[in-house]
């Protein structure tokens, strides 16, 4: 016996209720605050592309101990919004940083997104730039085509 069955429906109209009941608690579920948290804490669409590349950056910033550091190292993949990079000190997400590119000389104010697990002695960070920047990688990034139009030329 399903739930609406019991109000003197017709068996194929009651199973359609039924669905329709069903729809509309899933819906009510996957659009509840708890639930918008869950779907949105997956992996999040790109801005851009992003490229494995090694380049050599100078780093500064402040560690968690509020002492000053300035690192040579490289970046391990970048994108036009930024990258990430090997780091010895120590940083949390939200830190500020200075990436300065040591082929070109330019240097950018870098805000940490991400902080990794340790690996040889250093940190996978990755950052984003404070502001917009044109182009500090000297690369011209591919397009970044968003999933549901990918999807919907197939």
């Amino acid at each position: 016996m399903g739930r609406f069955s019991g109000f003197g429906l017709g068996n194929h109209t009651a199973t359609r209720l039924g669905l329709l009941y069903h729809c509309a608690r899933l819906a009510a579920v996957l659009t509840s605050p708890a639930m918008e948290v869950y779907v949105r804490s997956g992996r999040q669409l790109r801005r851009s592309k992003r490229l494995t590349l090694s380049i050599r950056v100078h780093v500064f910033g402040q560690d968690l101990f509020r002492e000053s550091f300035n690192e040579f190292t490289h970046v391990l993949c970048v994108s036009a919004h930024g990258g990430a990079l090997a780091l010895a000190a120590k940083v949390e997400k939200g830190h500020r940083i200075l990436v300065a590119n040591k082929s070109t000389g330019e240097e950018r104010e870098c805000r940490i997104v991400h902080v990794g697990s340790p690996k040889d002695g250093k940190w996978t960070v990755g950052f984003e730039f404070v502001e917009p920047v044109g182009n500090f990688w000297k690369i011209n990034f591919p397009a970044c085509i968003p999933r549901q139009a990918a999807y919907a030329r197939r």
